[in-house]
């Protein structure tokens, strides 16, 4: 009887033993619920962090990460579950590329000096690399090299990529000097690169299911990216149609600045006093719905910016005095203020698409 509890207990010894392994693959987190209108991400109070927006108004955090120096946006992948920022960790440093599962970006190493990333829906991204001349690039949000290693512009300044949500376009502005310039197009499936006749500003443009939206000095420049629809919406003062035929509603001293496409095609537009204005009672949100449809959204004496829409198109969300996410309905009403918090880190926000 000892002799078999012994032997019992050697053969028990001698089992295998399976060891739990941990994958060090991040983890990426789901995207946004069914009952969420927008997820955004932003700088705020000096964290990068993301949102959940839903229809009644609440926010749910959904992940923060801390920045030292942002010099950009922080851009999410349009299915929600991954963003990018560049962040200076040093000062007087290059800014340096920082991509990966929402919350939880890594510095991915590459010698660059990053502005105004963006990414398309397989998580790869597009930003713009100064320093020794200024080139386009593109990584996955793994930070492996993809083929497609940039679109080089020794003599000129690449500002503000934006990748279009499908990965198929890659939109920028070229320019010898200012920010000013033609809107350069990329076809990735063609390697075709082409350029707008209207010029735009860097950042004052959206790109959404293949088509552009662009704010020039004089208007909103509507191009189809698969060259379908070759558009251009006069809106605004001093270009006419709108000025003329709204003139009793339709403030005629204003210019478009950033831009915010939805995917029925409307377009919400930040404005500026337009040159030579003498304009004081702030900057109003406007919305594009053809040459001549166009109508305030809110006009109470503060400065909006970035404009984006929800997924409903019920609501257009902006920035509001460097220190409040609002929202406005586009149906008609007051302005709601969603959050608070020091807004006023460089450039705007993202949302999903």
């Amino acid at each position: 009887m000892r002799t078999s509890i012994l032997l019992l207990l050697l053969l028990t010894a001698c089992e295998p033993v399976l060891a739990t392994v941990t994958s060090l693959e991040p983890q990426i987190p789901d995207g946004p619920p069914a009952d969420v209108d927008l997820r955004v991400a932003l700088v705020i109070d000096g964290e990068a962090r993301a949102y959940d927006i839903d229809l009644d108004g609440e926010l749910t955090l959904v992940a923060s990460q801390p920045v030292v120096a942002p010099k950009s946006h922080v851009a999410i992948s349009p299915d929600g579950t991954r963003w990018a920022f560049c962040d200076r960790p040093r000062p007087f440093g290059d800014a340096v590329l920082w991509a990966g599962p929402i919350g939880e970006a890594e510095d991915l190493a590459l010698p660059s000096d990053c502005h105004h990333p963006t990414l398309d829906v397989d998580g790869e991204i597009a930003w713009a690399q100064f320093g020794d001349g200024s080139s386009l690039r593109l990584h996955s949000a793994r930070g492996l090299p993809l083929d497609f290693d940039g679109l080089r512009q020794p003599r000129s300044t690449l500002w503000h990529p934006r990748i279009d949500p499908s990965g198929s376009w890659v939109t920028m502005v070229a320019s010898t000097s200012s920010d000013i310039g033609p809107v350069t197009v990329l076809d990735r499936n063609s390697g075709e690169v082409w350029q707008t006749v209207r010029e735009s500003r860097g950042g004052w443009r959206d790109v959404n299911d293949g088509t552009l939206a662009a704010a020039t000095s004089d208007g909103i420049l509507m191009v189809g990216l698969n060259r379908r629809v070759d558009e251009h919406w006069s809106v605004f003062h001093h270009f006419g149609d709108a000025c003329d035929a709204l003139a009793d509603d339709w403030p005629c001293d204003l210019t478009p600045r950033e831009v915010g496409l939805s995917a029925a095609g409307r377009v919400a537009v930040a404005t500026a006093p337009a040159r030579g204005s003498d304009r004081w009672d702030g900057w109003p949100l406007v919305l594009v719905d053809g040459p001549v449809a166009a109508r305030v959204l809110a006009a109470d004496g503060s400065r909006y910016g970035w404009p984006l829409w929800g997924q409903s198109e019920r609501y257009v969300y902006a920035l509001r005095d460097g220190h409040e996410v609002v929202r406005v309905p586009v149906a008609g009403g007051e302005p709601e203020v969603l959050l608070e918090g020091d807004l006023t880190g460089w450039g705007g926000w993202s949302a999903t698409r």
